[in-house]
């Protein structure tokens, strides 16, 4: 679980939208760092939760389930009373203000390994 698989998520949201308003030149985040922080590291827990999700008869694999993962990312977007759009404009302004977008990924990696960690024990 690192950045890598946050940044495959992201790109494929923004492959996934359409075409929003420019927001990127606005200096204050759609979304606040503090939500958008809590937004990307859900889906990085969902995006690893839907490798678990299979039926009992079948061995493990680590093989995402598309199916499982599309349903979480639009309940996490729900949860957060978000569209995919207004996402996707959030995703669109952190790209380009990367600094920000650094600072929240590098918390969700402590996050991530303080939950391996306890995993561990």
């Amino acid at each position: 679980m690192s950045a890598r698989y946050l940044l495959l998520i992201i790109s494929a949201l923004l492959l996934w939208g359409g075409c929003t308003r420019d927001v990127a030149k606005q200096s204050v985040p759609p979304v606040s760092p503090e939500v958008m922080e809590r937004i990307l590291f859900d889906l990085q827990v969902a995006d690893v939760y839907s490798t678990m999700v299979q039926p009992d008869s079948l061995p493990p694999v680590n093989v995402k389930n598309k199916d499982s993962l599309a349903v979480f990312y639009r309940e996490i977007i729900s949860h957060y009373g978000m569209t995919e759009e207004d996402l996707l404009t959030a995703i669109r302004w952190y790209e380009e203000h990367p600094a920000e977008l650094e600072a929240i990924f590098g918390r969700i990696q402590a996050q991530l390994t303080e939950l391996g960690e306890l995993h561990k024990e």
